[in-house]
């Protein structure tokens, strides 16, 4: 199986990470930037990086259904889907905000709705960057025994060098 398709898709992953931009870039651009909205709009953009990450581990990685790196990117795929849902509705709030109409209506999403939407999107959030600690140990451990039989191979390797070096050596003097 591969981790792709353990997500759905590379669009789905790209999409979601297209939504953040998009709200970050509102939160940076539309009203006052307080530290409330500074600090979101980062989070949102370690988001982007963060989907954008997984999209290049994904491409050349695959799972084994049993192992602990599928069962992860099944729960991430849960979170994004979560993220993308809480992204689209936020942006189906603010897009209407144009011109001084606009200007006065991103106010006032600056209190009730920008706490709320912070709510909702900070427990997948927190849930994807968890989730993808645990993927990098899990693929850190499913590793390990790869390097020991490379290192393993390479020692053989010395050994077949050092006893032709020694035959080299006793046929030259």
């Amino acid at each position: 199986m591969s981790f792709a398709l353990a997500y759905g898709s590379f669009g789905d992953l790209l999409e979601t990470a297209k939504l953040a931009v998009k709200v970050a870039k509102f939160l940076r651009e539309g009203g006052k930037m307080s530290l409330e909205r500074q600090a979101l709009a980062t989070e949102l953009q370690t988001l982007n990086n963060d989907l954008i990450l997984l999209t290049f581990i994904a491409s050349g990685m695959r799972l084994d259904p049993s192992s602990t790196s599928s069962g992860v990117a099944i729960r991430i795929r849960a979170e994004v889907q979560k993220c993308r849902i809480t992204l689209i509705q936020f942006l189906d709030k603010i897009t209407p905000c144009k011109g001084l109409l606009g200007t006065i209506r991103a106010a006032l999403l600056e209190g009730s709705e920008l706490a709320r939407f912070k709510t909702e999107i900070s427990k997948p959030l927190k849930a994807i960057s968890m989730l993808m600690s645990i993927l990098n140990l899990a693929a850190s451990q499913e590793v390990g025994p790869q390097l020991n039989g490379v290192g393993l191979q390479v020692e053989r390797l010395e050994d077949r060098f050092e006893t032709l070096s020694l035959f080299v050596l006793h046929h030259i003097y």
